[in-house]
């Protein structure tokens, strides 16, 4: 009985952990948001698609919603500043050398390298190391 015990409050600790890591926040942007009328309040976020913003509506300028994390995206265990990268063709079908350079993509995969990681794809966001 007592092992079950340890096991659930254990795998319960480690789900806590995962999630905190993998779930973001979704916010909906004003139309003053959208076009870049902010306060300068600095209260930091990490914007999937656009990094490191000062604050929410640093994040919308021209978007309807953003999804982020609070604080900066280097707080994040293995997601630093996203960096955007547009798939070459052999990159999409999957013809990529076998050199090792890890990303993490956005959606918290690895890869070996940013070409594996284009595989079907037109556009990436990565972070370099692993996740």
């Amino acid at each position: 009985m007592r092992f079950v015990l340890l096991l659930l409050v254990a795998f319960t600790c480690l789900s806590s952990s995962w999630a905190d890591k993998r779930t973001f926040t979704k916010y909906k942007c004003s139309e003053r948001e959208q076009k870049g009328f902010c306060t300068r309040e600095f209260a930091p976020v990490c914007a999937i698609v656009k990094g490191d913003k000062g604050n929410l509506c640093a994040g919308c300028a021209g978007r309807k919603s953003i999804r982020y994390w609070d604080g900066p995206c280097d707080e994040r265990v293995g997601w630093t500043s996203p960096q955007k990268h547009k798939c070459l063709t052999r990159e999409t079908n999957g013809v990529c050398t076998m050199e090792l350079a890890p990303v993490c993509v956005q959606t918290k995969m690895d890869y070996d390298n940013k070409c594996l990681s284009c595989k079907g794809k037109k556009w990436i966001r990565f972070a370099s190391g692993a996740c």
